[in-house]
């Protein structure tokens, strides 16, 4: 497999789908609400929002690609509300989750070592970033499984298609991963453990690895479903990566 079958992703070749999201949630509707409204969403006023958001804000600065008033607002919502973390987040900008995972192959005849994995077996990486039905709308298939997930992202199509200008997300859209993926304007990922987390921020990393695992879930039902996933005993890599392809449609 050469370095450029590696950074070619196979995009899945369905319709797209016709979702409304609550583009600008934030800055166009929760800036107009009044006093009533603003409070019987956020369950305190404005002034007590402010003063909120004063207090913690030594604490939560790590994020900064999301501003601090808006994770405030969120984090309340989520408290407030019995909507699901995806309903919450189409408000608030997440689109989707991203991960990746094994799939275990034949010893390749050429460069085998590459493919030899830390579970003594050969396997590539399927990335895949789903949605809240668990449906994959992105996935990038192939790079040998020595190389980290992280590795997997910057090499992939979906990372030149976030950072060119324009970028794939419109502004304050964002997709959510774990802790071992770089944050930034398009991927929020659980605060990190610096030994000594706020509440708040256990609480959130609580929330976020919770709803983050739907991507955990759209993995398990693809390997439940076509268990050729759990070893495909196949030498040609091309065809591989069709059958994991077709797989995930």
């Amino acid at each position: 497999m050469n370095e450029a079958d590696q950074r070619n992703d196979l995009i899945i070749p369905r319709p797209k789908l016709e979702r409304t999201y609550n583009q600008e949630y934030m800055e166009n509707i929760v800036q107009n609400y009044n006093l009533f409204e603003f409070k019987n969403h956020f369950r305190m006023s404005r002034k007590t929002m402010e003063e909120l958001c004063t207090l913690v804000a030594p604490y939560l600065q790590d994020h900064i690609y999301f501003s601090l008033e808006k994770k405030e607002c969120f984090f309340i919502w989520i408290l407030t509300k019995q909507e699901s973390f995806f309903a919450v987040s189409d408000r608030f900008g997440v689109v989707g989750a991203i991960e990746g995972t094994d799939i275990i192959i034949r010893q390749p005849i050429n460069n085998a070592i590459n493919f030899y994995n830390r579970k003594e077996q050969h396997s590539i990486i399927l990335q895949g970033v789903c949605d809240d039905n668990r449906v994959f709308t992105d996935v990038f298939i192939g790079i040998p499984d020595k190389f980290h997930k992280t590795q997997a992202f910057r090499n992939s199509l979906l990372y030149s298609k976030l950072v060119n200008n324009p970028p794939l997300l419109l502004p304050q859209r964002h997709i959510l991963g774990d802790a071992a993926y770089p944050v930034s304007s398009y991927l929020l990922k659980p605060y990190r453990d610096n030994g000594h987390p706020t509440a708040q921020q256990l609480r959130i990393n609580e929330v976020m690895s919770g709803q983050r695992s739907v991507i955990e879930r759209a993995f398990c039902l693809l390997k439940g479903k076509w268990r050729r996933l759990k070893l495909l005993d196949m030498l040609l890599d091309h065809l591989i990566r069709i059958v994991v392809l077709v797989a995930c449609i």
